[in-house]
């Protein structure tokens, strides 16, 4: 009997010299069965076949079966979504209470908050990692704070006073804003689709890590020329986009490119 392949089990009970079947074979055919211990193992024929084992002059053959295909997978890892609940009563984004996972969103996390009119959140004792986020809440990140999302949907304003916006697309609707204050904040390596506004109060800046990407208005001091600001690009640093900057009528609006031999900025 030839096997290209089985398992261990059923190789031991087609090849056992006490089962019913190897009994009935040798019966038949005139051939003693094989005992296990006698099987012989030859070498493959070709690299990457199936192994061949041989039991003597019987010359049945049992094709492996399909049921012991298997399949090696990547690691996978499922995404969880956490909404806004309030349940902290405290607008802060760092209390597991206002979370209906009860604990504050991780970075595997595609967050949705869904809050009353005006309210604002506040992102200011711990940075904040996630997969995306999708908001009508006011976001305020306050100072040494980083905010980091692959993508985010906002209707409402998302407020710098200090913190930075790490990398990922910004998308604003309904009349939202990216806004600045005089704490400054920075912006590393984002795309906003919508409008910076830099009119709100005198001295309102911003830094710019990695290049940005604006397709909308930089509103730099308003047209009353009662507040100021200013556009910083340190180094060597591009501002890319369909997006237009527009200046107001104080005399300190700027766009300010940073000192140094490779400072520059590409438009």
């Amino acid at each position: 009997m030839r096997i290209d392949w089985c398992p261990a089990w059923l190789m031991s009970f087609v090849s056992t010299g006490n089962s019913l079947k190897a009994r009935r074979r040798a019966k038949i055919t005139g051939h003693r069965s094989v005992p296990h211990s006698k099987v012989r193992r030859r070498k493959p024929l070709l690299r990457g076949k199936s192994r061949r084992y041989y039991t003597g002059g019987l010359r049945e053959q049992l094709n492996p079966p399909a049921l012991y295909a298997t399949q090696i997978l990547e690691n996978r890892t499922l995404l969880s979504a956490v909404t806004w609940t309030g349940g902290g009563n405290d607008n802060l984004w760092n209390d597991g209470k206002n979370w209906s996972s009860g604990g504050v969103p991780h970075s595997t996390d595609d967050v949705m908050i869904s809050a009353a009119a005006g309210t604002t959140i506040q992102v200011a004792t711990t940075s904040v990692t996630i997969n995306s986020l999708n908001t009508n809440a006011a976001i305020k990140l306050e100072s040494g704070i980083s905010f980091t999302s692959p993508t985010t949907s906002a209707s409402a304003d998302f407020i710098l006073a200090g913190g930075t916006l790490q990398g990922g697309t910004l998308t604003l609707t309904g009349g939202a804003v990216v806004s600045m204050t005089n704490s400054g904040g920075t912006l590393n390596g984002v795309t906003v689709d919508g409008n910076l506004d830099l009119t709100q109060v005198s001295g309102a800046f911003a830094d710019v890590e990695g290049n940005l990407t604006l397709n909308g208005t930089a509103d730099i001091g308003n047209a009353a020329g009662t507040s100021s600001g200013e556009l910083i690009f340190p180094g060597a640093q591009s501002l890319s986009g369909t997006g237009t900057v527009v200046f107001g009528n104080s005399t300190s609006n700027a766009i300010e490119v940073g000192s140094g031999q490779n400072a520059t900025l590409t438009i």
